[in-house]
């Protein structure tokens, strides 16, 4: 716990930015009539990443992810509208820099 009593929570940012893509890759395969798989072999390059994402069974770098946003913003439809993007909120104390934060060797498991 840290010193100001707080618990600093653990936010999930992978699964917020895993979320976006897939968010947008069922928005745009509804729009062109075709499959996830499509679309994500389209953006990522494998037929199977976005489906993985939504299933919770697979995972992006955030090099990877944005080079799949950049890809999704090179193909959207012109009058399409994007689906509203999550971004990531992190707790009011680590953003303040209020959180305890300890070296990788003194963190017990």
């Amino acid at each position: 716990m840290a010193k100001n009593g707080l618990i600093p929570k653990i936010v999930p940012v992978g699964d917020i930015l895993a979320g976006n893509a897939v968010a947008l890759g069922q928005a745009y395969a509804k729009a062109q009539g075709c499959k996830l798989a499509s679309v994500s072999r389209l953006v990522h390059s494998d037929p199977l990443a976005l489906d993985n994402l939504a299933t919770g069974e697979g995972s992006m770098s955030l090099r990877k992810y944005d080079s799949v946003m950049a890809k999704f913003i090179e193909i959207w439809p012109d009058g399409l509208p994007m689906p509203a993007l999550r971004l990531p909120v992190f707790p009011k104390a680590a953003r303040k820099g209020k959180a305890e934060r300890k070296p990788a060797d003194q963190i017990s498991a």
